[in-house]
């Protein structure tokens, strides 16, 4: 009997170490099923806004993965293009927009942290870090490249959607036909093929769906007969002016200065002080670099031609609602002197002025004190909006030389228009025509050397400065 006691004494420890072994495993296992099921995350995001999705999360022991839902493009898009859009776009193979792969988590304290790789319909990877705490997702989205942070996300379990998505449809037509700049335009076969789909029962669940199928059916149609076309969900916050758009460094010779325009949302003080800098350095060749450059507001960019434009100059004209009722005569430059004009770097100035004339001229005055050394401008595909007035009166003027490729032709004046449901539609309310008559937006502005515009910084160095 005292043998048989001590076998079991012995045994006892075994078992509850054990016990205590299989309890922590299922510690872990069931703190990864948290993840289960289905979360309505946000993503804040500069293209779209901060727009919702419902992604899916399917998990395995300390490891998950989640999409958006399967077969969408199907419903949005038809068997046709869906299939094209998966040919090009690897990640969505399986119809949905988003998905993370490959995630893993660790639980420390009350927190379940997860990792995974992120992929989306517009070509965008990444890695994501983030922690599931109190039922709430908080995490960030990484470059793989260098680490750097692409965007952010939260989100809370499943919560019903009550947003009207045909409510919205239907605001986008009722908006752009009493908003844009010539209702002329709406009888283009594109337009009404995609005023056409509005109007069907399209099945959308979320606000991507929504968002994805304005974009691919407008900003990525070639054959869309207008820009500055894009739906975008509010944000809750604002990120004010942004800061750091441009960028002055020397070549190796301090005689060539380089001037990096990431954009033109800037203000007019802080490009006039860049060029402050510029005109005390002597620089005898300027490179101006407007590669991926998507525009911005007027401000900055009237005050760059103020400090490089030698003599005055109209550039050209935007057209309004008012002025196509009335007539589809475009304006000659020499009927510019009886037309207003907006000389002053001054956004809110110009906004008024679209709302109350018919035609509005683009005067550059040259500042007291310019720049007259030689320059040259690198371009792009993405060089687009506020750049393309100025990089066709620099190439048309002489002033400039033009390295690189064809601007992106999207140059219209836009106003941002409430919808309902907290969406926002960017209308074109008006046209633009240069001086001498070219409409320059679905056009762009060809180089005058054609180069990759990876190589285009090079080729100015090697062949056409001496």
């Amino acid at each position: 009997m005292k043998n048989y006691t001590l076998k079991l004494l012995r045994i006892i420890p075994i078992v509850i170490i054990g016990f205590f072994s299989l309890s922590v495993h299922a510690q872990k296992d069931n703190s990864t099923n948290l993840l289960e099921g289905k979360w309505n995350v946000v993503f804040p995001e500069t293209n779209f806004g901060e727009y919702r999705i419902n992604l899916i999360f399917e998990t395995k022991s300390n490891t998950f993965n989640a999409y958006t839902r399967k077969n969408v493009l199907k419903d949005l898009f038809g068997s046709i293009k869906s299939k094209f859009i998966k040919k090009v776009i690897k990640s969505v193979s399986d119809g949905s927009l988003v998905k993370i792969t490959n995630g893993t988590t660790y639980l420390k304290n009350d927190t379940l942290f997860i990792k995974g790789t992120y992929s989306d319909v517009l070509n965008q990877s990444g890695d994501i870090e983030g922690y599931l705490y109190n039922s709430k997702i908080s995490g960030t989205i990484y470059s793989k490249i260098n680490h750097s942070e692409i965007g952010t996300f939260f989100s809370n379990k499943e919560t019903t959607n009550t947003t009207d998505y045909s409510r919205v449809m239907s605001g986008i037509i009722d908006t752009t036909s009493k908003y844009i700049y010539d209702k002329a335009i709406l009888n283009h076969r594109i337009w009404k093929r995609y005023k056409y789909k509005l109007r069907k029962p399209i099945h959308i669940e979320d606000d991507l769906e929504l968002l994805i199928f304005h974009y691919f059916s407008t900003r990525k149609n070639k054959k869309f007969p207008f820009s500055h076309f894009n739906l975008i969900r509010k944000m809750e916050f604002g990120n004010g002016t942004p800061s750091n758009t441009v960028f002055l460094s020397d070549s190796l010779s301090r005689q060539t200065g380089i001037l990096r325009i990431k954009s033109f949302a800037g203000s007019a003080e802080e490009m006039d002080s860049v060029f402050k800098i510029i005109l005390s350095k002597n620089y005898k060749n300027l490179i101006v670099d407007l590669r991926k450059n998507g525009g911005g507001g007027i401000a900055s960019s009237l005050m760059f031609g103020k400090r490089v434009i030698e003599n005055e100059l109209n550039t050209g004209v935007f057209l309004t609602r008012r002025w196509f009722d009335s007539t589809n005569v475009i304006p000659t430059s020499l009927q510019y002197t009886d037309l207003p004009y907006v000389i002053q770097p001054d956004l809110f100035q110009f906004l008024a002025q679209m709302k109350t004339e018919k035609a509005i001229v683009l005067k550059v005055i040259p500042a007291k004190e310019v720049y007259k050394g030689k320059i040259f401008v690198l371009t792009d595909k993405r060089t687009a909006s506020t750049c393309e007035p100025l990089v066709y009166a620099l190439k048309n003027t002489g002033r400039g030389i033009v390295v690189g490729e064809n601007t992106a032709g999207a140059m219209l004046g836009m106003s941002f228009i409430n919808l309902s449901d907290d969406f926002i539609l960017t209308v074109p309310t008006t046209d633009y025509f240069t001086n001498d008559g070219v409409r320059l937006d679905k056009v762009g502005v060809a180089p005058n050397f054609e180069v990759e515009s990876d190589n285009a910084l090079k080729y100015v160095f090697e062949n056409l400065i001496k």
